[in-house]
């Protein structure tokens, strides 16, 4: 139950993103065609190849700034105002503050370009007006979609901070407590229980790994000696001490529950 208020804001923090990340996306940006670049005059056929070697290197920001420059140079190329417009408004989407209005105004500058020109197809004019009232009103509302958006953010970071930081401040388990505490919570079944104490092993050290004090080629604590078999004693311990391999509560010569039974011998 105490992970529901983390959810809920992960949920509603990918819900005021999910605009700004697929405005990111290249639908709608088309460059302009072959005959549409022979068409432009020659300060915007420069700005404009400028501009799109700038987006090939996905330098969006240098890119638009040419490609205004282009749009403004030749009014009545109305592709290429565009082409700025979507790219202009895309980016207003993902800034925030001014910098987003000043995307929004170069945006509803272009498009002010295009309505000023006559003879304009039904189809052209439709599309003009959609994408006018799209940046017009995301600019007047432009305030209101940052103050949400960082009051989301805020919102999620402090729910996260409080969930991931909660338990150690209440119970200030540390060290071997703190795991043993943490493998009972519901969700960390089957974690790593801590290793039992070997004889001469060092505290968070493994059998086998290289102790303080040890040359290379000793013998270290928990290892299995050369031509000793599970359940025989080793060098150094004592009766009645656990040996490598043996069971709980079986003895030395006893058969180990993993062994496989030895096959009865017969006269040869």
């Amino acid at each position: 139950m105490k992970r529901i208020p983390a959810l809920v804001a992960a949920g509603a923090l990918i819900c005021a993103f999910a605009a700004p990340l697929w405005a990111q996306s290249p639908v709608g940006v088309q460059y302009l065609t072959p005959r549409e670049v022979e068409r432009l005059s020659a300060p915007a056929r420069e700005a404009y190849e400028k501009g799109v070697k700038a987006l090939d290197r996905v330098d969006p920001i240098t890119a638009i700034q040419l490609f205004d420059q282009a749009s403004q140079a030749d009014p009545s190329a109305v592709e290429l105002a565009f082409l700025t417009a979507r790219l202009a408004y895309l980016r207003g989407r993902i800034v925030h503050g001014q910098e987003a209005a000043k995307y929004y105004d170069i945006a509803e500058k272009a498009l002010q370009r295009i309505g000023k020109q006559q003879d304009l197809s039904p189809l052209v004019k439709r599309r003009y007006e959609v994408q006018l009232k799209t940046v017009q009103d995301e600019k007047s509302k432009l305030e209101i979609r940052d103050s949400r958006r960082k009051a989301v953010g805020e919102s999620f970071i402090k729910t996260y901070a409080q969930e991931r930081y909660s338990n150690l401040s209440k119970t200030g388990e540390s060290g071997e407590k703190g795991v043993a505490a943490a493998a009972k919570r519901p969700g960390l079944a089957g974690m790593q229980q801590p290793r039992a104490a070997i004889p001469g092993l060092q505290p968070g050290m493994q059998p086998g790994m290289m102790q303080p004090g040890m040359q290379p080629g000793m013998m270290q604590p928990g290892m299995m000696q050369p031509g000793m078999q599970p359940g025989m004693m080793q060098p150094g311990m004592q009766p009645g001490m656990m040996q490598p391999g043996m069971q709980p509560g079986m003895q030395p010569g006893m058969m180990q529950p993993t062994a496989p039974p030895r096959p009865p011998e017969t006269d040869s």
